[in-house]
């Protein structure tokens, strides 16, 4: 492709890094009672056409995610979002709770997520000196085109996909987050605000020449973006400006991902390169056609791995002298458990890692990630998917608890009913877990 002899005339405004950005005003000040149901708790997060809160839905005591557009945004565009999302049901995308209005101003209110994004997972996993495997990318990357898939099918586009907007979640759930640049997609000609993540953004979205029925294939450069970045640690193009970024998409080939990860599988190098080609005609067809090819790479590096028959437990604490008696509760239910101790959670991610237990028992107040930070990292990359958590703690605050049952995991407090307690829980487990 010739480039254009001059820098490019965009037609749309590029979000600036939130790094140079000054603080937003809140469209909802915190403590704000919506509608007289969503007490406004704190903001989640911004950009460049919106602001996400954490609320508290009083008339049915849960959390939820309060998405209100900035004053310059066309509110229009808020309840096409919230229709297109309430057409689908699938684990990877958000659920929409109810539209409304409160003072004049529009709000959504969607599904409050707990969990850990993609990369901030990602840096942990890699200052721990154990990345993520080819294995666990693709599986990601499977579970995220299957949300792309699913929001595609209901005419709309994300915009802004990258890793800092995919939640790790329980129930083995990958989450699209962040849908402030969902667009209808026969709403995208007349959309001259084109707020993105730089690095991310294809060549025609930073043109501001997303034509009506192209906003999939925009997703797709973004989905591109996201594999090389997890398989190389980097980003395919680094640039300052639109300008820059644009210049390198249209004369350079991004750098040779196998050198940068050798043990890549070449299928996925060369879907991977299709997914970046700068010319959107070039790229794959549709996010169905990248889902198929993803699950038939997926399909021929499969092997099997035979799980131990013995019941496994790792106790989570550390305070060493809670280690017997737990470890004794355990033996009364599982006689051969096999049963391994750690006194933080670092060390029990590295264990879990290196062999996912059968049970997991933590105490939320670990010295360096607590007790639901850790069980977030557990249940978000299908590490805990055949792995029951109980968190034996002394102290909870209700809201901890809350959380704590969000993420599936139960609680059970330290004190003189603890063997009863855990005893009466793990023998919940015998029958699914023990079964050969």
């Amino acid at each position: 492709m010739r480039l254009p002899s001059t820098a490019p005339q965009t037609g749309a405004e590029v979000e600036e890094p939130r790094s140079s950005r000054p603080p937003p005003a809140h469209v909802f000040e915190i403590g704000t009672l919506v509608s007289g149901v969503y007490e406004i708790r704190r903001l989640l997060g911004e950009g460049g056409m919106g602001q996400v809160y954490e609320a508290q839905d009083r008339r049915l005591n849960r959390r939820v995610a309060v998405k209100v557009l900035l004053p310059h945004i066309d509110p229009a565009s808020l309840q096409s979002e919230g229709q297109g999302l309430a057409a689908i049901r699938h684990p990877s995308v958000v659920t929409v709770h109810a539209l409304g209005i409160h003072d004049g101003i529009p709000y959504l209110v969607l599904e409050h997520v707990a969990g850990v994004s993609l990369d901030v997972y990602a840096e942990q996993r890699q200052r721990s000196g154990d990345p993520l495997s080819n294995k666990e990318i693709l599986d990601l990357l499977i579970k995220v085109t299957e949300g792309i898939v699913e929001i595609h099918k209901a005419g709309i586009s994300h915009r802004d996909i990258k890793p800092a907007n995919l939640m790790l979640a329980p129930g083995s759930r990958v989450v699209l987050m962040d849908f402030g640049l969902v667009l209808p997609e026969i709403s995208v000609r007349k959309n001259k605000v084109v707020a993105g993540s730089l690095g991310y953004m294809a060549p025609e979205v930073l043109t501001g020449n997303v034509t009506p029925g192209s906003g999939p294939l925009a997703d797709l450069y973004s989905l591109g973006v996201v594999a090389f970045e997890l398989f190389s640690g980097s980003l395919p193009y680094e640039a300052k400006t639109p300008a820059a970024l644009l210049h390198r998409q249209l004369s350079e080939s991004p750098p040779d991902l196998t050198k940068l990860c050798p043990s890549v599988p070449p299928a996925l190098k060369g879907l991977t390169a299709k997914l970046l080609a700068p010319e959107p005609r070039d790229r794959p067809d549709d996010a169905e056609t990248v889902l198929w090819q993803l699950r038939g790479i997926r399909e021929r590096l499969a092997g099997t791995q035979p799980e131990s028959v013995t019941f496994s437990a790792l106790i989570v604490d550390d305070d060493p002298e809670i280690w017997e008696p737990l470890s004794l509760i355990v033996r009364e239910v599982f006689p051969d458990a096999e049963i391994e101790t750690v006194t933080n959670g670092k060390e029990a991610l590295r264990a879990i890692r290196r062999r996912t237990p059968k049970l997991v028992l933590l105490d939320i107040g670990l010295p360096d990630i607590n007790g639901i930070e850790l069980a977030m990292y557990v249940r978000g990359l299908r590490l805990g998917e055949r792995c029951a958590l109980i968190s034996v703690s002394g102290r909870a605050s209700p809201s901890d608890i809350q959380l704590l049952k969000q993420l599936d995991v139960t609680f059970v407090g330290k004190g003189p009913r603890l063997r009863e307690m855990l005893s009466a829980q793990l023998k919940k487990l015998r029958p699914a877990r023990t079964q050969r």
